[in-house]
């Protein structure tokens, strides 16, 4: 899974490569999967999002730290953003030919 900024100029940057999750064990993978539903793209929404707090940090810290992260990786492609842009921009999943859209985000903390 991947997580990739659409820009203004229809340009995609790529932010985050190689992460996410299973829901198939080896054995099933060779039979046809069923349709995403809403649970699955939601699921898919939350895997590229902030990591789980831990120790003393807050879930506000964590979404900070992410969104950091990647708008400093958006400011080397030379996009002017900010961690909190970030946080209230529109939020698309797509799999396969299913989309859905999260008009203002996701609730990250």
């Amino acid at each position: 899974m991947c997580l990739a900024a659409r820009l203004s100029d229809d340009r995609q940057v790529v932010l985050l490569n190689g992460r996410g999750f299973t829901t198939t064990g080896a054995h099933q993978a060779l039979r046809p999967q069923r349709e995403p539903d809403d649970d699955d793209l939601f699921i898919c929404a939350w895997c590229v999002g902030p990591d789980e707090k831990y120790d003393d940090r807050t879930d506000k810290d964590m979404a900070d730290a992410h969104f950091g992260a990647l708008a400093k990786s958006l400011r080397a492609a030379g996009v002017r953003t900010t961690a909190a842009a970030l946080m209230s921009a529109p939020f698309r999943v797509t799999w396969d030919a299913t989309q859905r859209l999260w008009p203002e985000s996701l609730d990250w903390y």
